[in-house]
């Protein structure tokens, strides 16, 4: 049960709570390139020439400040857990993942459209590869959790560029030198295990007629309100049942508090139009099941004149199922929205759909 407004609530919890923080992206304010080119050319040489290397294991998330703690123990400002001397063949493992990872990437930059902005959201990396070569030590340091690395010689970061791949053969090889992993890698595994779950309740709810524009890409750029309308009132052409399933679609997100999941907006966008008396209504038209009762939550719990509109028995029960959930700060949402106190207003006409 996720109601919206409890977004900046539990924002402000997790801030008092110091939550872990994401390293910003590289900067990419290094030398022009041409400037680098040598010495990039080099780096990459030594990548597949050397015979030897080192690969550590970072924490990017801040469990310490790198800053507090000896140089030794960090590396570009990220925590060392620990390394491992790699022999001729722990390396070629070593560099063939990586090379894979950056030959996937640019497969991928070559079909985007000319003139494409490059962006990375995010740099948290776990792992970084020190080759030494003529006279100049290369880090490759690496963030497989947001697809990019930072290529330094000497110190100084000479590129910033994507990747695609997966650590599992560099976190193998740490794992079996008994070096310690970063423990945001389980919870980063934890966080995409419990999306990838969340997704898939998403979708089992999602209206059959919208499943059939749904695609990979809807995510994070659902479609749009004009082409999924129509499709839905053909699969509901009443309005009631129309908007009990869009209950069911919304509330069948129940992981987190606040709407975290962009893909939410899909649903909205199809709510909004509806009136106050054609969400009674639907309500009223029969008992309502959990998951219902949590998509009406979250939705009439974002619509303060909508929550004021509503009959006294909706609100009795929408304050009874948040009291079931046992969060506080859910709680105190739901007694502001939907206590008996909260003044109903006129409600308008319905309209015509």
């Amino acid at each position: 049960m996720k109601p919206r407004l409890l977004s900046l609530l539990l924002a402000t919890a997790l801030l008092a709570q110091g939550a872990p923080s994401e390293s910003a992206p590289p900067s990419s304010t290094a030398p022009a390139a041409q400037d680098n080119s040598r010495a990039i050319a080099d780096g990459m040489k030594a990548l597949h020439a050397a015979t030897k290397g080192i690969l550590y294991s970072l924490e990017p998330w801040g469990y310490s400040d790198p800053q507090d703690l000896p140089a030794d123990k960090t590396l570009h400002n990220t925590i060392i857990l620990g390394q491992m001397d790699l022999n001729p063949k722990q390396l070629k493992t070593v560099v063939d993942e990586f090379q894979s990872a950056m030959d996937k990437w640019d497969a991928k930059m070559s079909d985007m459209p000319p003139g494409s902005g490059i962006g990375f959201g995010c740099f948290n990396p776990r792992h970084n590869l020190r080759i030494t070569m003529d006279g100049h030590t290369y880090d490759f340091l690496i963030c497989y959790e947001c697809g990019n690395y930072v290529l330094y010689q000497d110190g100084r970061q000479i590129k910033n560029w994507g990747l695609v791949g997966s650590p599992k053969a560099l976190n193998d090889l740490l794992a079996a030198a008994k070096v310690r992993l970063s423990q945001s890698v389980v919870e980063a595994a934890a966080m995409e295990k419990n999306a990838a779950e969340d997704r898939a309740r998403w979708f089992a709810a999602t209206p059959n007629s919208i499943k059939s524009i749904w695609s990979d890409e809807s995510w994070a750029d659902p479609p749009k309100a004009e082409a999924m309308r129509p499709l839905l009132a053909a699969e509901y052409p009443d309005v009631t049942p129309r908007i009990r399933a869009l209950l069911s679609w919304y509330g069948s997100d129940t992981e987190g508090i606040g709407g975290r999941h962009g893909y939410e907006v899909a649903c909205e966008a199809l709510l909004f139009p509806y009136t106050p008396a054609e969400i009674v209504a639907a309500i009223h038209s029969a008992p309502l099941t959990d998951t219902q009762l949590d998509g009406a939550f979250k939705f009439l719990s974002g619509e303060e004149m909508e929550a004021k509109a509503l009959p006294a028995d909706i609100k009795a029960a929408l304050l009874e199922h948040a009291m079931k959930s046992n969060i506080p700060l859910y709680i105190a949402l739901a007694k502001h929205m939907f206590s008996p106190s909260v003044v109903p207003a006129q409600t308008p006409p319905a309209s015509a759909k």
